[in-house]
C-alpha cells in the first residue's frame, strides 16, 4: 500500500510557517493613504500610536475636569 498523500507535502504546507505573516497592502500614490496605512494602523507600530492615544485622552479629560469643576482646584487653598 502506498503511503498517504498528506505524508508527501511540502514542508509549509499546511501550516504558514514559511511565510511571515499576512502580505502587505497594495502601495498607494495618495500620501495621505500611504500615511494612514504605513503609521497609524501599522501593526508594528500599535504600541507607539496607543502611547499617544492614551497621552492625548488623559490630557483631554485633564482639561475636561477643570474646566466643569472650576479652576480652584489648580490652586491651593491655604
Amino acid at each position: 500500500m502506498a503511503d498517504p498523500s498528506y505524508l508527501n507535502a511540502q514542508p509549509g504546507f499546511l501550516n504558514a510557517s514559511g511565510r511571515r505573516g499576512p502580505a502587505p497592502p497594495p502601495k498607494s500614490s495618495n500620501p495621505l493613504v500611504r500615511f494612514w496605512n504605513e503609521e497609524i494602523v501599522n501593526p508594528e507600530k500599535q504600541p507607539g500610536n496607543m502611547a499617544i492615544a492614551w497621552g492625548v485622552a488623559v490630557a483631554l479629560a485633564g482639561i475636561t475636569v477643570i474646566r466643569a469643576v472650576g479652576k480652584d482646584l489648580l490652586v491651593p487653598a491655604f
